[in-house]
């Protein structure tokens, strides 16, 4: 066995080598306990994109959560050199920079960037300060589904439908509306709506042609909700407490309580995705309704008889509420509560390191 070491400005890296190859890394730091215990307590609790504020690059903070992930939480900075890319010098710039708390204005200018991407429009800060509760809306050709999530308790306060089969398969705008308006009519009050953004067709593409009726006349109803949901005075909270100035009775239409999740995004988050088809969401929605602790989300609870009237539906229609549950939650992971797990299985999806 040889031992070498290297001495830097702050630490003293040692490293053993025996005659197998393998390799013992032990981080001898010139920090107090208190300090090592921050920087142990930030790169095992923060997620991604507070990681970034600090020096190091995207690609070995995902080397870095994905060995936590595997083994569990670093209980020295010595381990930390077990993570691919993190040697010596990366990871004396790293703790340097969680002590002095020297941000990385790159980094995070990019981690705002893309967390902004999962919504659109963007939220402000007033907006998630006041925010309660959310309904998230999902339709599609059986029908359109609603569910209303409360964010202290994270309880399911509202979860329902409504049923197309009875619906012409072409129906006049004004038909269309009228089916809008009913809807807007059982939607529950809340600060915010969610639907999921459409994802767009190319009228070259002949089997894209087929469905294009159906995509506009979706995109008509969308409209149509979305129109209607600004302009009602009984729905978002968040928009009457600002509406001063306005006198008694009246409503400020411009404010925006209408949000689109990015497409896909709660299919992936949930692994109900295959290809571009989504599969049942039945297995998912029975284990957020049990509470099950292997999900990527926060655990949720229902009122016993918004989840017996669920039980009793039909197939197609569990599936219809299930998507709009899985809408709502992921909205709520990703975007409000910023759930490290649901953002890891988001940002690693498809990535190489």
């Amino acid at each position: 066995m040889r031992m070498t070491a290297n001495k830097g400005s702050s630490c003293f890296w040692f490293r053993c080598i025996n005659s197998s190859s393998d390799i013992d890394l032990h981080f001898k730091p010139r920090f107090t306990d208190e300090e090592e215990a921050k920087i142990l307590s930030i790169i095992n609790q923060e997620n991604t994109d507070q990681l970034l504020k600090f020096d190091m690059t995207r690609g070995r903070v995902k080397n870095l959560e994905m060995w936590r992930i595997k083994n569990g939480p670093f209980h020295s900075l010595s381990e930390i050199l077990e993570v691919e890319g993190l040697g010596e010098k990366v990871l004396e710039r790293l703790c340097n920079s969680i002590i002095l708390n020297k941000t990385n204005d790159n980094n995070l200018k990019t981690a705002q960037g893309n967390r902004k991407q999962l919504v659109t429009p963007p939220f402000d800060t007033t907006t998630l300060t006041r925010l309660q509760s959310a309904v998230g809306i999902h339709a599609c050709a059986t029908g359109v589904s609603w569910a209303k999530l409360n964010k202290d308790t994270n309880e399911v306060d509202d979860w329902n439908f409504q049923d197309f089969s009875f619906l012409p398969k072409k129906m006049l705008s004004t038909e269309t509306y009228d089916i809008a308006v009913e809807i807007l009519k059982r939607l529950p009050d809340a600060d915010v709506y969610v639907m999921e953004a459409t994802p767009t067709i190319s009228p070259q593409n002949p089997q894209a042609t087929k469905a294009l009726p159906a995509y506009n006349q979706h995109m008509e109803l969308t409209s149509m909700l979305l129109a209607l949901i600004n302009s009602s005075g009984k729905h978002g909270c968040i928009g009457k407490l600002e509406g001063g100035g306005l006198k008694n009775g009246e409503y400020d239409i411009s404010r925006n309580k209408v949000y689109f999740l990015r497409a896909y995004l709660s299919a992936r988050l949930f692994k109900t995705l295959v290809g571009n088809e989504r599969v049942s969401s039945g297995a998912i929605i029975s284990k957020l309704l049990d509470g099950h602790d292997d999900l990527p989300c926060t655990a949720i609870t229902t009122k016993g008889l918004i989840k017996s009237e669920f039980m009793s539906q039909s197939s197609v229609h569990k599936d219809l509420l299930g998507h709009a549950l899985m809408l709502i939650v992921s909205f709520m992971n990703l975007c409000v509560y910023k759930n490290a797990a649901s953002l890891h299985v988001i940002n690693s999806r498809g990535r190489k390191n």
